[in-house]
């Protein structure tokens, strides 16, 4: 408990960026988008359905919604609003899959501004490897620090 304790700002700072970054990401690439986007890959990759861009900024209200719920979980609020330092039991879960969880949507915004901008593809497959490994990864990390 006393590591998550040391490492509960930086988590936190990493976690707030990204789930800013789908947002300013959005805004800077707005004016270049085609009002046409992908809305849905099929199992090759490549998009199989498309709708307007204002589609877009359903990952970037998600990932500010979900940064929301996960610091509500993880006595954030309670910490930087009330200043009350302790962490409740089962606050490092959502403090440990915060930033995990933000990077996921943080990847997925920009590969789908990449791809409607026609810079890429398909998505790539060796993120979401990589991530579905740092997903699995954290609660075993969570278990060698709490032990």
């Amino acid at each position: 408990m006393g590591l998550i304790v040391v490492l509960r700002w930086p988590l936190e700072i990493v976690a707030f960026g990204l789930a800013l970054v789908p947002v300013l990401s959005l805004l800077l690439a707005w004016g270049s988008l085609p009002s046409q986007i992908p809305a849905h890959f099929g199992p090759t990759g490549h998009p199989d359905r498309w709708s307007s861009r204002s589609q877009l900024w359903i990952l970037p209200v998600l990932a500010l919604v979900v940064y929301g719920f996960m610091s509500e979980a993880s006595g954030t609020w309670a910490w930087v609003l009330d200043g009350r330092m302790d962490l409740s039991a089962g606050a490092e879960i959502p403090l440990l899959f915060k930033p995990v969880v933000g990077l996921l949507i943080a990847y997925s915004s920009e590969m789908l501004i990449r791809i409607a901008r026609k810079q890429g593809e398909v998505p790539n497959g060796w993120f979401m490897c990589g991530f579905m490994m740092l997903l699995l990864a954290s609660p075993l990390a969570l278990s060698v620090v709490a032990h």
